[in-house]
């Protein structure tokens, strides 16, 4: 805040001051009455009878009041400076009026203080926001080791997460101020609530869903084979809910699925060309943890339809 003294006391450095923020003053003496050091230096504010403050900047997205500290006036005056709209004031001569606006944006308002000849202003910036912040989430994360929670919003001044429910305890830390750590206690599903909050007080809330599995996962891709043509293979996994994803490793000729396809629990498989078939089965569990083992298929025109071998 910053004053000045117009009329035979005139602070021009104080004057010439670039801050948004501006106090100005307006008093009339008597010129016989001012001595040397009364003229070179203004009163603090402790120290001075009257003053003005019209309070720290605002943001706000509804009706706010405005808290001016005026001591020693009479009359009290708010009045918009800028703005891209209009401001409205519930009572422009009250320390303490509500204020709203009619389009966003920032705003400069003014505080004139008087008494009799002598005014005092100040000034401060007014943003009126109505727009919620951006947020951005998964609507479902999937884990079985501490992960970060990601999400996205550019406008938020802080975000808050809750837990809403869930198996066991669950724990959302932050290491780092744009960073959000979860884990969990109990495997299962853990339901989440974030709120994004801007300057001004506008917020916005997203739901999401944690599936927290910890569990290991293994799978047995069945004994090595033999075959003359056509042969079943099945795999084993320890988890249900998992998906299956047959591949080829190695072998001296093409190998054709059935028309089940490899991507199925069990499937079929042949070949046109004898020799041994290296395959692999990888399963995928509901969290995106993965398990593999591999067999072997050999296919000879003189070997039997089926044959076992023990699997090392």
């Amino acid at each position: 805040m910053h004053r000045s003294l117009s009329g035979f006391l005139i602070l021009s450095a104080l004057a010439s001051c670039k801050e948004p923020r501006v106090q100005k003053s307006t008093v009339t003496h008597d010129p016989a009455s001012l001595d040397t050091a009364s003229q070179d230096k203004l009163p603090s504010r402790d120290q001075s009878p009257l003053f003005v403050e019209a309070g720290s900047d605002i943001y706000s997205h509804t009706s706010i009041s405005l808290v001016a500290q005026v001591k020693g006036f009479d009359n009290i005056l708010w009045q918009q400076v800028s703005g891209p709209g209009i401001v409205t004031f519930s009572d422009r001569a009250s320390a303490s009026p509500l204020v709203t606006a009619d389009k966003e944006g920032e705003y400069l308002i003014k505080i004139i203080a008087s008494k009799g000849e002598t005014t005092l202003s100040d000034n401060l910036h007014f943003t009126w926001d109505i727009t919620p912040p951006s947020l951005i989430i998964s609507p479902d994360f999937r884990a079985f080791q501490a992960f970060e929670l990601y999400l996205s919003s550019q406008d938020a001044d802080s975000i808050a997460w809750e837990v809403l429910s869930g198996p066991g305890e669950a724990q959302i830390s932050h290491p780092e101020p744009t960073k959000t750590m979860f884990s969990a206690n109990a495997d299962g599903v853990y339901q989440l609530r974030v709120t994004a909050f801007d300057k001004a007080g506008n917020k916005t809330v997203r739901k999401t869903a944690v599936t927290w599995n910890t569990r290991d996962l293994m799978v047995q891709a069945g004994p090595d084979l033999m075959s003359s043509g056509p042969i079943e293979i099945s795999a084993q996994a320890s988890q249900e809910n998992v998906t299956y994803a047959w591949t080829v490793v190695s072998g001296p000729g093409n190998l054709m699925f059935s028309d089940r396809g490899d991507g199925v629990q069990t499937t079929e498989v042949q070949s046109q060309v004898e020799g041994t078939y290296i395959l692999r089965v990888t399963v995928t569990n509901n969290v995106g943890r993965t398990a593999s083992d591999e067999l072997s298929i050999t296919f000879s025109r003189s070997a039997p339809a089926l044959s076992l071998q023990s699997h090392p």
